[in-house]
């Protein structure tokens, strides 16, 4: 199970601070450095999915996917265009991903959901490095 599905059963918690370092471009603490830095691995997870057809299947994020892009609408500048890109590109992953989920999963089904997963993921990259570039530390939170 992808690590951003299984956060939804067993650390939801991890999807609120994800969400949050994301809408507020800084991460407090160890436990949101740490979601950061798990949801990067995610990203990377599922790309690597993307790379080669598997004949036994492949587990793909969705419900995950589409918690984060809610926690993100909900709390959300509405100017923040950006933050609006990265929420349609987590639902746009997650429906792909849940179409393919109910396809043949073939080699033909894998073929037209790779490009399509993978220049989603890059896009997901690009947006969180925006919001969080690589090695940000974490802050002493003042609020």
């Amino acid at each position: 199970m992808p690590i951003v599905d299984r956060w939804l059963d067993q650390a939801p918690e991890r999807l609120h601070l994800l969400a949050d370092a994301l809408v507020h471009k800084a991460m407090h603490g160890v436990a949101q450095n740490s979601a950061v830095r798990e949801w990067r691995r995610s990203l990377a997870e599922l790309r690597t999915a993307t790379d080669g057809f598997n004949s036994d299947g492949i587990p793909v994020a969705i419900e995950g996917l589409l918690t984060l892009a809610t926690y993100i609408k909900v709390t959300a500048p509405v100017a923040d265009e950006e933050l609006s890109i990265l929420a349609r590109n987590l639902g746009d992953l997650a429906r792909v991903n849940e179409t393919f989920e109910h396809s043949t999963r073939s080699r033909a089904a894998f073929n037209r959901w790779s490009p399509v997963a993978q220049s989603l993921l890059v896009a997901l990259e690009r947006l969180t490095d925006a919001r969080l570039p690589a090695g940000q530390p974490a802050t002493a939170r003042t609020d």
